[in-house]
């Protein structure tokens, strides 16, 4: 016997048993027999009370659907208070505007995306002007295929971002008609929801001749150790003056580099740099031919958006790479976290740096270990002990040890505020 519905086979088989004369009233219409399978709830929807298509709900049934309804209303609403969640009037989010440059505004989008889930689903948005006039005219685009006009992200609900996501301070109830800047206002992610947010919603973005650049990059650089060397912006920052943003040493270098020709056989560094930084120098002049190395700089026309694409091209496809500290290596780093090795300076709030400074968080660290075949970390000026909860002193850019071996403790979350 076939049945064309659910476990209501069961009941005809036995009343057919007992009285076969009227098994005949079950018999599915021919019609049906051909049509079966097109259009019909069948067993598959779990929202339906009846048990086969032709059924009808009964009044009753009606009432239990819209209670059960009710009551996962209330447990969703109960879910949100609980995490911090306010009841808006809005489902759209606005960016007020952008802070610093690239690598900041990427952490920007990156924290309103993952307040719109933690809101159930609201659509983050990055109007036009936020994109052209405060935007060197247009850099994003240069990465990115955004569309003319205003930006937006629609997100979906999330119960694994919604539990996970601890606000770092309240969404401000004024924020569906006074926009938010999203730098303070963010959820306490760690590396693994920021690459998710970021692969989800922004790497679909990026512009097709980029990512094939970026393969092809990977595909031809086995030996190739780039090197991102942050400098014009960052030249009067020092250990004891906004050490969030000061830039390793030139030993740092060197060590990444010994450490890159002992364990992988590098025989190539490629320096993608803005400019004003000695090290880059330094490099070149101590590595260039010495164990038989070839040391290069990607090709640079002075042309901004030009030479953005050909960094960004070497930094998203790079198998071998030394980061700066800098969220814009936290940029491309998040756009593709899966590399054969990295070499990271960690950074810490410091003396200069603002209250709302969070940099051991926007900029790289350990969480980066479950996505690269090998990690390498070195110290900022402090870095905080688990055990004793205290700033513990260290060298800068002393080597901190592996994702297999180190005393790092676990990853920082937390937003730095005195």
């Amino acid at each position: 016997m076939v049945s064309y519905g659910c476990h209501k086979a069961v009941c005809n088989i036995c009343e057919a048993a007992h009285d076969p004369d009227q098994f005949v009233k079950y018999k599915t219409p021919e019609h049906v027999v051909q049509n079966w399978w097109s259009g019909h709830p069948k067993c598959d929807n779990f929202n339906a009370t009846h048990n086969l298509w032709w059924q009808k709900d009964s009044d009753n049934k009606i009432k239990m659907r819209q209670q059960k309804w009710e009551e996962s209303q209330l447990k969703e609403k109960q879910l949100r208070e609980k995490h911090g969640v306010p009841k808006l009037d809005c489902t759209t989010l606005e960016l007020k505007g952008f802070v610093g440059r690239i690598g900041n505004r990427m952490t920007q989008i990156v924290n309103g995306i993952g307040v719109a889930e933690k809101l159930g689903g609201f659509t983050f948005t990055i109007p036009d002007v936020q994109l052209w006039k405060n935007d060197e005219k247009g850099l994003f685009r240069v990465l990115f295929d955004f569309p003319i006009g205003d930006v937006s992200f629609k997100t979906d609900p999330n119960p694994e971002a919604l539990e996970e996501c601890e606000l770092s301070t309240k969404i401000p109830k004024h924020i569906c008609t006074n926009p938010d800047a999203f730098w303070d206002v963010r959820c306490k992610y760690g590396f693994k929801h920021r690459t998710r947010i970021m692969n989800e919603y922004l790497a679909p973005h990026l512009r097709k001749n980029l990512t094939t650049c970026a393969e092809q990059f990977k595909h031809s650089s086995q030996k190739t150790l780039v090197v991102h060397i942050r400098g014009g912006d960052a030249r009067g920052y020092r250990t004891d003056n906004h050490p969030c943003h000061v830039q390793p040493t030139c030993g740092f270098y060197d060590d990444a580099i010994k450490r890159s020709v002992k364990n992988n056989g590098i025989e190539k560094i490629l320096i993608a740099s803005d400019g004003g930084s000695k090290c880059a120098k330094h490099i070149e002049k101590n590595w260039q031919g010495r164990d038989g190395l070839k040391v290069e700089y990607t090709n640079q026309t002075h042309k901004i958006k030009t030479d953005l694409f050909t960094d960004a091209c070497a930094l998203i496809g790079a198998r071998h790479v030394v980061w700066a500290r800098s969220g814009f290596s936290a940029f491309f780093m998040m756009l593709n976290p899966h590399r054969d090795s990295v070499f990271l300076p960690l950074a810490m709030h410091g003396y200069g740096d603002s209250s709302g400074d969070y940099c051991d968080v926007w900029n790289l660290n350990h969480g980066v270990c479950p996505y690269v075949k090998q990690g390498y970390f070195y110290y900022p000026q402090t870095w905080k002990d688990d055990k004793s909860g205290q700033q513990i002193a260290h060298k800068v850019d002393e080597f901190g040890g592996t994702c297999n071996e180190n005393d790092l403790g676990t990853e920082p979350l937390r937003r730095m505020k005195k």
